[in-house]
């Protein structure tokens, strides 16, 4: 039995080996991976997701805005994929009303749903068996560009199957 400040130590050092941002510690395949899919530079003609939904899905390739978030839980463990939101939700979210303000009237419209689903796949098609996280270096609330196809899956969530990704910071 170890005593218990080598325990201490090594469970340190398990937790520390896994933090931070330092790309050191990942494959050769991940770092290339993530080369591959984090853009330099922000792409032009970019949509929100609101704009998307109520205009409809373009055919093609185009750069959509969204903020990683907007749900209890925005990541799917184990692979590339997470759910962004339009940045208009959240100051709808923030908005106090003292009367009878238009955003308020078109808030009780019914809108489109907010959310996106981002899945970065694989040439196969699969969606890459790796944490978004650990692979884009992202975090919930970042406001990043996705670039790629969308599409409106069976049961109406907007879909993108991103090329790349730009973080803003």
């Amino acid at each position: 039995m170890l005593p218990h400040n080598i325990k201490v130590m090594v469970l340190l050092f398990a937790v520390s080996a896994g933090c931070g941002s330092s790309d050191a510690h990942l494959s050769p395949q991940i770092k290339k991976t993530r080369e591959r899919l984090v853009l330099s530079s922000e792409p032009k003609d970019i949509l929100g997701i609101l704009e998307v939904r109520e205009a409809g899905v373009p055919e093609g390739e185009f750069a959509l805005l969204g903020r990683i978030g907007g749900v209890a839980q925005p990541w799917s463990p184990g692979e590339a994929a997470f759910i962004m939101s339009d940045p208009v939700v959240e100051v709808a979210n923030d908005h106090v009303c003292s009367g009878d303000c238009a955003f308020c009237k078109k808030k009780k419209e019914k809108q489109p749903d907010p959310w996106a689903i981002v899945q970065f796949a694989d040439e196969t098609g699969n969606v890459l068996p790796i944490d978004a996280r650990k692979l884009l270096d992202v975090e919930e609330s970042q406001t990043v560009v996705v670039h790629g196809h969308a599409s409106v899956d069976s049961i109406g969530n907007l879909v993108m199957s991103a090329r790349g990704i730009y973080i803003r910071r």
